[in-house]
């Protein structure tokens, strides 16, 4: 997996790449709780190049966004990637991550 970040005025975009599993999970969850601390409103995690996503990662990404909510931050995933996208649209996890049109990164989004 490759991940980067860009900050923008009152968003944090984490750029994931490649295949998202068990350990890539965890670093990914390790990022996203950090930017809880920042001064952003929203994360966005874009998984535009995310080859495989397991069922371990979806959870994380669901404890991230419980973890950000209470925070009073908003998770936000964009760029799924067509297999991902159609698990996201086609079950309930739907309504925990919500799926967003792709953010123009390094903006603010505003």
């Amino acid at each position: 997996m490759d991940l980067h970040t860009v900050e923008g005025d009152d968003r944090v975009t984490f750029l994931v790449s490649g295949e998202l599993t068990g350990i890539e999970s965890i670093m990914l969850t390790n990022r996203i709780e950090a930017a809880a601390f920042t001064t952003c409103s929203t994360v966005v995690v874009s998984m535009v190049g995310v080859t495989f996503i397991e069922s371990t990662a979806l959870g994380g990404l669901i404890y991230c966004q419980k973890y950000l909510q209470k925070r009073g931050k908003i998770l936000q995933l964009a760029d799924t990637f067509e297999h991902a996208h159609d698990l996201f649209r086609g079950c309930p996890l739907e309504k925990v991550l919500p799926v967003v049109d792709p953010p123009a990164v390094g903006t603010s989004g505003a």
